[in-house]
């Protein structure tokens, strides 16, 4: 329970530290599909990573669960 704990405080650290730079941040991602260019904003790369993760989850819990 600690553990989690300290693992949780330092991810709130991390995102406060990132969340409180002055400059702003732009990031995306390049995909090379069928030889054309295509840029993906971040929040589409933030929306699929999540949908990923969820998926996984779901998938680990039910295989533990048997």
């Amino acid at each position: 329970m600690v553990l989690g704990m300290r693992i949780s405080g330092y991810l709130l650290l991390l995102l406060l530290v990132g969340f409180s730079t002055a400059t702003p941040v732009c990031a995306e991602t390049t995909i090379y599909l069928l030889g054309h260019v295509v840029f993906v904003p971040a929040f589409v790369v933030l929306l699929v990573v999540g949908l990923a993760l969820l998926a996984v989850g779901g998938w680990l819990k039910k295989r533990h669960r048997d």
